[in-house]
């Protein structure tokens, strides 16, 4: 997943668009069908398909009791409560297709504690596809020696080449250094569209190595990581 596809899951999550920018929402029919995984970013998730909007004001009966612990809070005494009218979930396939946990805002937050949730992490997915690609993903967060390779598919290209998880590349088709991880997504992408070959000078073990890569068609599954768009770190699950 590249950078900026990472960035946008974050701000579907958050309820921020781009503008002109149309969010996909697709539909699980087999999975999601009556439920959903995501409330707009003010609601909750109230179950059976359905989100309700939260909302801070003083109650003597305290905090509803759905939404403790779930990453809502409110100041000055206030209390956190269900308000409004209930509206339906929709679906976005980049959260796990599966229900939102009950006072949740979407299923991305699922099994994470209200300190995760606030620190920024989420839980992604990757649909599975078949493609013409290299077969490997880059760490999203900055490394001075290069480029670390966070995960190699199997049986696609990378791996075929002996590209490991772990390896740092130094350069790329003679490039050392990208300024911008909008630049390296755009190299990566721009060199599988025509098809073209990478030569990696890794490091592994201390050891420095060359590596040719030619992409090609590849299957890989659903693939599930917990990520920070904070700091940029990924963990495939």
């Amino acid at each position: 997943m590249k950078a900026s596809d990472f960035e946008g899951c974050v701000k579907v999550m958050t309820g921020q668009t781009d503008a002109g920018q149309e969010t996909k929402i697709t539909v699980d029919l087999d999975k999601i069908r009556s439920t959903g995984n995501m409330c707009p970013s003010t609601h909750a998730y109230t179950g059976a398909g359905y989100c309700q909007e939260v909302k801070c004001f003083r109650n003597p009966s305290g905090h509803e009791s759905r939404l403790g612990g779930k990453g809502w809070s409110c100041k000055g005494g206030l209390t956190m409560q269900f308000v409004g009218q209930p509206i339906r979930a929709t679906t976005d396939e980049r959260c796990p297709l599966e229900e939102p946990d009950i006072g949740k805002s979407n299923s991305c937050v699922n099994g994470l504690s209200e300190q995760e949730i606030e620190s920024g992490i989420r839980i992604f997915t990757i649909k599975a596809n078949k493609a013409i690609r290299y077969g490997f993903y880059d760490s999203l967060s900055k490394d001075p020696k290069g480029i670390l390779i966070d995960k190699v598919d199997d049986g696609c290209a990378a791996d075929l080449a002996g590209l490991q998880k772990g390896d740092i590349v130094l350069s790329v088709n003679d490039f050392t250094y990208f300024s911008r991880k909008d630049s390296k997504d755009k190299f990566f992408s721009d060199m599988v569209s025509k098809r073209k070959e990478l030569k990696f000078q890794i490091v592994r073990n201390g050891n420095k190595k060359t590596i040719i890569i030619e992409p090609s068609m590849c299957s890989n599954p659903q693939l599930k990581f917990r990520g920070n768009p904070k700091t940029m770190n990924r963990t495939f699950l």
